[in-house]
């Protein structure tokens, strides 16, 4: 019989599979629970002295010994104990020998700071932008051509003399007193000036400082205006006054912050160097929006232009007199960021010296403001092209004297700049501690006190009336990862005794590598790749220049007349009051005058109805020399309407053995030739009627006795020295 022949088909093996599957599956459990039944099977039994039964007697029979009293005696035999336990107690009370447990290497190994790779620091934008408008006389450096335009006298600024000087009006001769003859009193002469003994130094004093003889100056008392008269700072005669619009904007710079944050950058950065690891304030930008068509509109969507900063910096220097002293502390000044105040005379520039987040400093004694007023006279340095681009290294280096703050705008020294010029590097301080300068050699330098903030101060006189206007301001700094290595020192800098050294590519971070090569490979010449900007700041509110003319109420006089009986006794009635004369009210209209360069101000006395468009003869306050001029004929056409007013009444007495009579004040309703509603309060008023006229012939103005004195380049108007000003407000920057 032949072997069944058998084929190892693949084909089929897979079909036999996949047809027994199941059959297979259950032989295989079937042989798994058998080999677990034959391994319980196979297991040993339990011992018969380990059941329970056995465990259970056998500890009660162990109990039953252990809590036997006689246990011990059967087992003290076996059990010796040969401690000595009071030599153990007094061994272990003996110190360790700590030469016993020296270890050959510390178990813990210290952990030395790691220098990290230079990043690019935060850089901080200024804080709280602050805009002042002024509008009205302003002092200029006289050119040749220019005449006074008060008291029509020319100007001569011939070669050789010092400085730009009007000419000073000769007073008329007098007959100088004889024996047995009394000394010429002094007279008013025309235009209101002081003649004769006594008299000459009104117009005699047109150099430095207000003439003397004017109240709370140095000299004796004045006859000719009011304390309230003599407000805001005085340039003196060696200037011209003329008219300005001017904003000026300032803003906080955080520099303390800003020299925390290079601090916490580099201190633990590969290659650091304290000589160029400092902020350093190249320049700003000012950019402004004009919102007139549309106030409320998103500062973000609004259009802004960049203003000129070499244009207003040559204005500055060259054509602008003498500035008021500054009143903030001396660190919180910059030669780059703080410009000069304009000079504003006749009106209240404190808001223009102030910031709110900068202290203000002690007041100058005599000897510090004289000392102050040796350096060169502003406009007598070079000035920046208007053309110019101030963050060329090249350009003409700021220069002591030039926009630099102090006394009268004349204050030679520069102001303390931690970190220009030599090293510096803020160690941890303490509250109240200032910063210690650190030369290249790393040798421990001089403590400089550091200013919170620093103060930026920038003029802006391209404003225009019946505009609305925003600013924004950012900074502009040299590139710590990338500085200028030029062999000259660069304008912000001009100490800079040698070239600062780059940092090394190995030392940066990956991104700030990237930014300085991206900024390296920009082909625009213009381009600064030194440079680093801030964001712009938070827009400021809106301002806008002050209305030009301006109204007080003075005294209302009530009109005559009753009431009339009509009828025949006992029918009688009475009529409501019927007057005679119509009542009127004295209201004071005051003006700018831009070829005076002065404020123009006229009593008029009007009824309900009246248009404030006269003409009438007045004295005006020279705003240089403060003297008092008559200029004839003057013309007010302000187009307002006087609508309505109350007061004048006599005010019933409850005493009725009283015979004094106190008038109601007066109130005034008008429609002023903006198509503004205005509403004047003769309490509020009174004066504004001191400030802006002068005293009358029968009038005795005070003398200001026991006021402090005031000295050139001084701001006068204080609070503390001068009666408060009337409190309605009457536009932005300027005070009525």
């Amino acid at each position: 019989m032949k072997a069944p022949k058998i084929k190892f088909d693949s084909a089929k093996l897979q079909q036999m599979l996949m047809l027994h599957v199941e059959k297979i599956v259950l032989c295989l459990v079937l042989v798994a629970v058998a080999w677990f039944i034959y391994q319980g099977v196979s297991l040993p039994n339990l011992d018969e002295t380990k059941s329970p039964d056995k465990l259970s007697s056998e500890a009660q029979r162990m109990t039953t010994e252990i809590n036997n009293p006689g246990h011990w005696d059967i087992i003290k035999n076996e059990r010796k104990i040969e401690h000595d336990v009071q030599g153990l107690v007094k061994q272990g009370q003996v110190a360790n020998v700590s030469t016993a447990y020296v270890l050959n290497s510390a178990w813990k190994i210290p952990d030395y700071p790691k220098a990290i790779s230079r990043p690019d620091p935060r850089l901080f934008a200024p804080e709280k932008v602050k805009v002042v408008v002024l509008h009205g006389p302003m002092a200029f450096l006289p050119t040749k051509t220019d005449v006074d335009p008060i008291l029509g006298a020319s100007i001569n600024t011939g070669p050789g003399m010092e400085g730009a000087q009007p000419v000073r009006p000769v007073p008329p001769p007098r007959q100088p007193p004889g024996e047995g003859k009394r000394p010429t009193r002094p007279k008013r002469g025309p235009g209101g000036v002081l003649e004769g003994p006594g008299g000459e130094g009104m117009m005699e004093g047109m150099g430095m400082g207000p003439p003397v003889g004017m109240p709370g100056m140095p000299g004796t008392a004045s006859k000719v205006l009011h304390p309230e008269s003599i407000i805001g700072y005085h340039a003196g005669g060696e200037t011209i006054a003329k008219e300005a619009r001017a904003a000026v904007i300032m803003a906080a710079v955080p520099v303390e912050k800003q020299f925390e944050e290079y601090e916490k950058s580099f201190k633990d950065a590969l290659d650091f160097d304290p000589a160029r690891d400092v902020p350093r304030y190249v320049l700003y930008r000012i950019e402004r929006a004009d919102v007139t068509a549309n106030p409320g509109i998103d500062p973000a969507q609004a259009n802004w232009e960049l203003l000129s900063i070499p244009r207003a910096l040559n204005e500055m220097n060259m054509t602008w007199g003498p500035s008021p002293a500054e009143v903030v502390e001396l660190n919180a000044l910059d030669p780059i960021l703080t410009n000069r105040v304009p000079p504003f005379m006749q009106r209240e520039i404190h808001e223009a010296l102030l910031h709110p987040d900068i202290p203000v400093a002690h007041r100058q004694t005599a000897e510090e403001l004289a000392a102050g007023m040796a350096g060169p006279r502003p406009g007598a340095v070079p000035a920046a092209n208007p053309s110019e681009d101030l963050t060329d290294p090249t350009a003409a280096p700021i220069a002591p004297g030039g926009n630099m703050p102090g006394p009268g705008g004349e204050g030679g020294m520069r102001m303390p700049r931690p970190g220009f010029g030599e090293g510096m590097r803020m160690p941890p301080r303490g509250p109240g501690e200032g910063m210690m300068g650190m030369g290249p050699n790393g040798q421990m330098g001089p403590q400089v006190a550091l200013a919170k903030y620093r103060l930026l101060r920038f003029t802006d006189t391209t404003i225009q009336p019946n505009h609305k206007y925003r600013y924004r301001v950012k900074l502009i700094l040299e590139d710590p990862n990338n500085p200028y290595v030029g062999d000259q020192p660069p304008r912000w800098d001009p100490s800079r005794s040698q070239p600062l050294r780059k940092p090394s590519i190995q030392s940066m971070s990956p991104a700030a590598l990237a930014r300085v090569r991206r900024a390296e490979t920009v082909a625009n010449p213009a381009t600064r790749p030194f440079l680093l900007e801030t964001d712009y700041s938070e827009p400021s509110e809106i301002a806008e220049l002050p209305p030009v003319t301006r109204y007080f109420a003075g005294k209302a006089t009530a009109g005559n007349g009753g009431p009339l009986a009509i009828g025949t006794p006992p029918n009688v009635t009475m009529t409501p009051p019927i007057l005679t004369t119509q009542p009127l009210v004295n209201l004071l209209t005051v003006g700018f005058d831009n070829k005076l360069a002065t404020d123009v101000a006229g009593e008029k006395e009007v009824y309900r109805g009246s248009m404030l468009n006269f003409e009438k003869e007045i004295d005006v306050i020279h705003p240089s020399l403060l003297s008092v001029h008559n200029i004839g004929k003057y013309t007010f056409k302000t187009n307002a309407m006087v609508l309505d007013f109350v007061g004048g009444t006599d005010i019933p007495n409850l005493d009725t053995r009283r015979s004094d009579k106190v008038p109601e004040p007066c109130e005034i309703l008008i429609f002023d030739g903006d198509g503004n509603l205005q509403l004047l309060d003769e309490a509020d008023d009174v004066e504004g009627f001191r400030r802006y006229l002068p005293p009358k012939p029968d009038e005795h103005p005070s003398t200001n006795a026991g006021a402090p004195q005031r000295f050139p380049g001084d701001v006068l108007g204080e609070p503390a020295v001068r009666p408060k000003g009337p409190v309605r407000p009457r536009g932005k920057g300027d005070g009525p």
